[in-house]
């Protein structure tokens, strides 16, 4: 699946052997880290990997979104190749081939220890890992173990997992297998919101995000230190890359997913390997994360990995110094805007210092000069913006639509939308969000309103879903009913809605909020089962009955749903004198009949 290019690595003895440790790091802005010039944050474990290797000053993840970065890195191919475009609603195909399947080809080891749920094998990512340490969805964490800020939230399925804990997992495999010639993906998820870091750090600090990227600095030192005491350091290639940034309000956005800026989609990528690869190199050219699998295909001298279908490249000759600039155009998309208020998906290009927003209101920007994409130069470039628009176009007319982009979409079960959405997520149900992937020339046109023009409701969509979290229901009625207003057209908002009055014991208001939501998308076998619910607590066994059905109608494994259905059904049959009643007045018995 993936290409790389026959070049031996800097330093290297033929038939050298290398480790690989791939690390992740959740949610992080390239310019939030020492090593990126942060004049606060102290990541001196981040520092010295970097200042120990290479680093690229300018790395483009495909996707601001955790599944889908993460699918780009393992696959070196883009959203529209993969038929990955959300976390939750996708699974990778097994079409699809991931760097630890082509590894554990070549003899390789192979372990994954993920930091959050959104990642779990459910998901794909496990193709050729033998060890796949996923976080468990069946633990809740009792309230004395929850940090303060969650200790007002319902019990929740566990969501993700602390640095500490991936750390000392990622610790006790590498001592299992020194040994070997191994593979390890290392995901640390803690910059994510919620923001929580460990008290000491949090009042350190002047922004918990900061808090949670220094405690994840802290953890991954561990992990460096243990190649140390085992003697691996020189044998072990060390890569480090986030898989998107945080908006941290710049662009009207404070978290992630909606826009293409890149506060968002630049992030920080680094290698390390003593004495093969060269120390303290900075890099200024651009390079993309899906260019990280094929540099690693090449490094380990791996020559048998050819696809012609691979979007990235090796960056060893930038390792090398034989260049400062491939000159590489990068990819990226968001569908979310979509998902979330049904408004149009992005689409971005960046390339030779410019960068190109696909929208309904097409944005243009020369990032070399204006890094902080202030100055909209799309009515000012009008033939460059065209252009633009044009290269966007080959680059998806020129890729080739495997067969199982349609299959690529999934149905979320309940359980795994309350986790996703207690990540902050908003999982609507809508099933035409499966089929973004299909047809991607056909999509190529904006579809829907801009979201630019909705940050106010990006930014009440926020502050709605901490209050909902967190179980500040009245807050949440409140902020979900301005969303109604702002969003006429979405159901979703109307479901969450419904959740915040349940929250206050107000069954008819959450009934009369959920029939609103059907009305909208009458597909929604979410919403059919959240309202038959709440019917059956209302003592309104008969339409229970008939939205379990409708549920079962939509989604036939629904396995709640086929439970709930014969208990409410036996509530609506008659009794026995009843029966005898009724029979005794059927046509038949009737004067005349």
């Amino acid at each position: 699946m993936l290409a790389c290019r026959q070049v031996q690595a800097p330093g290297e003895r033929r038939g050298q052997r290398l480790n690989v440790v791939l690390v992740t790091l959740d949610t992080t802005r390239a310019d939030h880290l020492g090593c990126y010039g942060h004049p606060v944050v102290k990541t001196p474990h981040l520092d010295r990997l970097a200042n120990q290797g290479v680093r690229f000053q300018q790395c483009v993840t495909a996707a601001p979104i955790t599944l889908p970065a993460h699918v780009s890195i393992m696959t070196s191919t883009y959203p529209f190749y993969h038929g990955v475009r959300d976390n939750g609603r996708f699974a990778l195909h097994g079409g699809n081939v991931t760097l630890a399947e082509l590894l554990a080809r070549s003899g390789f080891r192979t372990g994954a220890i993920v930091g959050s749920v959104v990642l779990n094998r459910r998901y794909g990512l496990d193709q050729g890992f033998d060890l796949y340490n996923e976080v468990d969805e069946s633990y809740v964490p009792p309230p004395a173990s929850r940090p303060t800020t969650q200790e007002a939230r319902p019990p929740l399925p566990r969501t993700e997992r602390k640095a500490d804990e991936v750390a000392e997992l990622a610790v006790a495999w590498l001592r299992t297998h020194a040994a070997e010639k191994f593979f390890l993906w290392v995901h640390f998820f803690d910059p994510h919101w919620p923001y929580e870091p460990p008290p000491q750090l949090a009042a350190s600090y002047p922004h918990p995000y900061l808090g949670e990227i220094a405690f994840m600095d802290q953890q991954l030192g561990k992990v460096v230190e243990e190649l140390g005491r085992l003697g691996l350091e020189r044998k072990t290639l060390v890569v480090v890359v986030g898989d998107h940034g945080e908006g941290l309000g710049e662009h009207d956005e404070d978290s992630h997913t909606f826009f293409l800026y890149d506060t968002t989609m630049l992030v920080p990528l680094f290698f390390r390997c003593p004495g093969q690869v060269p120390a303290g190199r900075v890099v200024s050219g651009q390079v993309r994360t899906i260019d990280i699998a094929p540099t690693i295909l090449d490094l380990l001298g791996i020559r048998d990995a050819a696809h012609p279908d691979a979007a990235g490249v090796s960056l060893t000759p930038l390792l090398t110094g034989g260049t400062d600039d491939l000159r590489l155009e990068a990819y990226g998309d968001t569908f979310r805007p979509f998902y979330v208020f049904q408004h149009s998906g992005l689409r971005c290009l960046r390339w030779d210092g410019w960068k190109y927003i696909h929208a309904p209101r097409p944005e243009l920007y020369r990032v070399a000069d204006d890094p902080n994409e202030q100055r909209d130069l799309a009515a000012q470039e009008p033939q460059r913006l065209a252009e633009a628009r044009d290269r966007l176009r080959a680059l998806l007319a020129e890729t080739p639509s495997p067969a199982w982009l349609a299959e690529s979409g999934r149905v979320l079960s309940a359980d795994e939308r309350a986790r996703l959405e207690a990540l902050g997520y908003a999982m609507g149900d809508r099933r035409e969000d499966q089929r973004l992937g299909a047809n991607e020339l056909a999509r190529f046109e904006p579809r829907g309103e801009d979201i630019k023009g909705h940050t106010e409701s990006i930014r009440v969509w926020s502050l709605a879903t901490a209050a909902l979290q967190t179980g500040r229901f009245p807050v949440a009625e409140e902020l979900y009913r301005r969303l109604t207003e702002l969003e006429p057209h979405s159901d979703e908002f109307r479901v969450k809605l419904a959740r915040a009055r349940i929250g206050q014991g107000n069954t008819e208001g959450a009934i009369a909020s959920l029939r609103e939501a059907l009305a909208i998308n009458p597909a929604s076998a979410r919403t059919h089962f959240e309202l038959a619910e709440q019917l059956r607590l209302a003592g309104q066994a008969g339409a229970a009955a008939h939205h379990y059905r409708q549920t079962l109608a939509l989604e036939p494994d629904h396995a709640e749903a086929a439970r709930r259905l014969p208990e409410v059904s036996a509530a609506t049959r008659p009794s026995e004198g009843v029966r005898k009643i009724v029979e005794s007045d059927s046509p038949a018995t009737r004067p005349g009949g």
